[in-house]
């Protein structure tokens, strides 16, 4: 979708019910269920190995490890990919993320030439420890098997939609897994996360910011059509890439309960408590004090305190329920207002109007997802796009 043009929100989908629900809605539809399963992931036994790689045939070979390949990729296989795993890009409660430069096979290579070639495309590689896995799965939210599983569910769910709204997630490629790790083969964004635009720059004009925010409901739109919620939408789990945001970090989401086997043409169920979960700041006050929700609903509550980051440059509060400016800001509109005066921030009346439907402390008072992308802020046809913000990428062979 060009953002550059008139956006228009998606319609209702008379078929499922899900896109108009309220939260009363689900309360007279039954009792809060658990979560729904994901299917078992389809993973691909790999290996780490020291390559002779070559950036063009009229350099020398050099020799380079942690090359990460597919055990089952016959040698003589044309067209064969690897991935040569580089910069450490972000540490993980599990393990890292890893930069790699993609390699292919070159044909017809003598046993002692270089037998890969550099390309200029890359990959993120999440690298989980299966030791740190079975020590912690079930005592963290987060769940690193249950986010290769999703993330496999939500991929194929976008590739078979091709050529509608984009889903604005980031998509997994392959997942590997060797005795010692588990591996995440992801594309790589060359924009780093949406924090740190706001911490190089304090705020965003409120065009920009819209430009931003319609691409992050194209993604909620995605997750809320396939019958998952987030649970951790937050700056930091909003990656860029050229003039793209897009929704990563799946660990701690969730199938919603549906009381059909075909969750997306039957009314959901609120969630059974499951705990608190999420970034503290962002967190939705019914997760916060651990009561059953709306999964969806909490994700527009994080995306909520998103745009009041984007806007204003800092964190509503420290902590929901708890704070003095949640109770104000949660509260209704001039209560917002009021705390915007106090902090000497200006913003629209149709940028508060909007801040304080996505942040009611009430989910039933709360606004919907289409009711979001249906706002005035968001359909206004002021916008204005970013400057793409890459790098160069081929020294990282260094």
């Amino acid at each position: 979708m060009n953002q550059n043009q008139h956006w228009v929100p998606p319609p209702s989908n008379p078929n499922n019910p899900n896109t108009d629900a309220t939260y009363q809605d689900l309360v007279n539809n039954g009792p809060p269920d658990q979560p729904l399963d994901f299917d078992e992931p389809l993973v691909y036994r790999s290996i780490l190995i020291t390559a002779l790689v070559v950036t063009n045939l009229n350099e020398p070979p050099r020799s380079c490890d942690r090359v990460l390949i597919r055990e089952d990729v016959d040698e003589e296989e044309e067209d064969a990919e690897a991935f040569l795993l580089v910069a450490v890009l972000k540490r993980a409660i599990f393990g890292e993320v890893r930069k790699a430069i993609v390699l292919r096979r070159r044909a017809g290579a003598a046993e002692n030439e270089a037998g890969w070639i550099v390309t200029k495309e890359f990959r993120a590689v999440k690298i989980m420890d299966w030791d740190r896995i079975h020590e912690m799965r079930g005592r963290h939210s987060e769940d690193p098997i249950k986010e290769v599983s999703a993330m496999q569910y939500l991929t194929n769910r976008a590739e078979a939609a091709a050529g509608g709204r984009p889903s604005n997630l980031l998509p997994i490629t392959d997942i590997y897994t060797d005795d010692s790790h588990l591996y995440m083969i992801m594309p790589f964004a060359d924009g780093g996360e949406l924090f740190g635009f706001i911490e190089r720059r304090g705020v965003f004009p409120e065009e920009e910011a819209r430009y931003w925010f319609r691409q992050i409901l194209d993604g909620l739109h995605f997750l809320q059509g396939s019958g998952v919620c987030h649970r951790d939408i937050s700056l930091e789990n909003l990656i860029v890439t050229g003039d793209r945001v897009l929704i990563m970090d799946f660990g701690m989401c969730l199938r919603v309960a549906s009381p059909a086997e075909e969750q997306n043409t039957a009314l959901r169920r609120l969630m059974a408590r499951q705990g608190t979960c999420g970034k503290i700041n962002y967190m939705a006050p019914e997760i916060y004090r651990n009561k059953a929700f709306d999964g969806f609903s909490i994700d527009l509550w994080c995306t909520g305190v998103v745009l009041f980051m984007m806007l204003t440059g800092t964190q509503p509060w420290e902590r929901p329920c708890d704070d003095i400016a949640f109770r104000y800001i949660a509260a209704n509109k001039s209560r917002l207002q009021e705390v915007l005066d106090t902090w000497h921030l200006t913003l629209s009346p149709e940028a508060v109007d909007l801040i304080s439907g996505m942040l009611k402390e009430d989910p039933r008072r709360r606004l919907t997802l289409q009711q979001v992308m249906e706002h005035e802020w968001v359909t206004s046809n002021n916008i204005a796009p970013p400057q793409p913000e890459g790098e160069d990428v081929l020294d990282m062979l260094e």
